[in-house]
């Protein structure tokens, strides 16, 4: 079929073809890849997000992405808020974005982004919300729901075959790419994706109103991350039986759901989270985020927390940053403490 140029999209370098994207991924899919998430000391090898080099873009207020990183990483200060109103609903709001702006002020290193959102009420609160930030493998959630949009409109394929005749079924990758956050699974399935007549991953992305996020350079914003998130919770472009599959297996008991954003949760609620965190350290990307879904006691919580260019000796501390972050929403929209929590008042424990 005639090449197909991908548009230039706000929040993508790319300015290439779809057949360019397919080699690049074409490429990827021969090589033997880690996943993202990369925890401090390993070794690190080239993955998706490297295939056009090893910059990571600045946090920026524009979607534009600029491929040149600072000499080292270092905490960008986050002004507090600071402002009154008569209405009660609108103070919680500003409290909780205070809340969250000094835990971003005590960060160690890096620049973060957050989005928060109470899905039955709309409330919604959000830092850097729009800025562009290296994913890492929390884009894997978007690639599970275009398989499972294109498996919708081929019900003749079933999910006990596979890309590759003999090889790993569709089941298998999938749950592979969500729970072991495993590389290669997931550049398969992009793969196989991208390879479609007339389908494209960012096209698709596009048309449900997330527009900033690409894979080839990995990119994203907290508030597209939570969209997506908010689309699969609420089931407006999958079938119910797509979206309870994706969110059973990010329900899989594993040992991120104590951490990051389950670390801020009370046991209760940890055990409904759904979530895809994503670490890596290769390149000077110092990623560290989380991204899920909590359900409890009649409302339900969207929670993003992004960190780039974060210090690889500043890794369990960024952790226990995501789950304050949680801790502070959930406190807000769910359950409000009696007395205020030490780090509310700038202690990280």
């Amino acid at each position: 079929m005639p090449q197909r140029p991908h548009t230039a999209r706000a929040g993508d370098s790319r300015a290439c073809s779809s057949h360019a994207g397919r080699a690049i991924i074409g490429i990827l899919a021969a090589s033997v890849l880690v996943g993202c998430n990369t925890a401090p000391g390993s070794i690190a090898r080239p993955s998706a997000a490297s295939a056009t080099g090893p910059d990571l873009p600045a946090a920026t207020a524009s979607p534009v992405v600029s491929l040149t990183p600072p000499a080292s990483a270092t905490p960008t200060p986050v002004p507090p808020v600071l402002r009154s109103t008569e209405d009660p609903a609108q103070r919680t709001l500003w409290r909780l974005e205070e809340q969250i702006r000094t835990l971003l002020r005590l960060a160690p290193s890096g620049i973060w982004g957050v989005s928060v959102k109470e899905l039955t009420s709309g409330e919604s609160v959000a830092v850097r919300g729009e800025d562009v930030f290296h994913p890492a493998s929390t884009i894997k959630v978007g690639i599970a729901m275009d398989l499972l949009y294109w498996m919708e409109r081929h019900p003749e394929v079933k999910w006990t075959s596979g890309p590759q005749a003999g090889q790993r079924s569709f089941i298998q990758l999938l749950e592979a790419m969500l729970i072991k956050s495993e590389e290669s699974a997931t550049v398969r399935l992009a793969a196989f994706l991208d390879a479609q007549p007339g389908y494209h991953l960012v096209d698709r992305w596009q048309s449900w109103g997330v527009t900033h996020t690409t894979f080839i350079p990995r990119r994203s914003t907290p508030a597209d991350l939570a969209r997506l998130l908010e689309l699969l919770y609420k089931e407006e472009v999958l079938t119910p039986e797509s979206s309870a599959r994706i969110l059973a297996i990010m329900r899989v008991p594993k040992p991120s759901q104590s951490e990051r954003i389950g670390s801020g949760l009370p046991a209760e609620a940890r055990a409904t989270l759904a979530n895809k965190t994503g670490t890596t350290f290769e390149n000077g990307a110092g990623v560290v985020a989380d991204t899920g879904i909590v359900e409890a006691k009649g409302k339900v919580l969207v929670i993003v927390v992004l960190g780039n260019r974060t210090r690889s000796a500043d890794y369990e501390t960024s952790m226990r940053l995501i789950g304050n972050v949680a801790r502070a929403a959930y406190s807000t929209w769910i359950e409000p403490p009696e007395v205020l929590p030490a780090w509310l008042h700038g202690t990280i424990p």
